[in-house]
């Protein structure tokens, strides 16, 4: 056998249903989404305190796919409020961030 058979054949015996290359990529690809989640919410709730739990102060909004919330967007006067509203606008930040729809022919 040639050097060239041995290789195809270990590959073979190592990741059978020879996806290894794509799961390496989607993991590597949802990895990415996530923590891009976990950036803008972060931003969100601590940087620009959108549940007003800090004292008003100067802030600096940034652009981005993912768009953190504005100063005290949820700082309704009832917690249930301010969880319905960051929920609602959490799942739009994971629609855009973590699902994405294709259409092909």
């Amino acid at each position: 056998m040639t050097d060239h058979t041995l290789f195809y054949l270990h590959q073979a015996a190592a990741d059978p249903t020879r996806t290894l290359t794509l799961r390496a990529r989607f993991s590597a690809d949802w990895e990415r989404r996530v923590n891009a989640l976990k950036r803008v919410v972060l931003k969100s709730v601590v940087e620009m305190d959108c549940f007003g739990l800090n004292p008003p102060s100067k802030r600096v909004f940034v652009q981005a796919e993912l768009t953190p919330t504005q100063p005290r967007q949820f700082a309704y006067q009832w917690s249930a409020q301010k969880v319905e509203e960051f929920m609602k606008w959490l799942q739009d930040m994971e629609s855009k961030g973590l699902l994405e729809i294709v259409e092909k022919p």
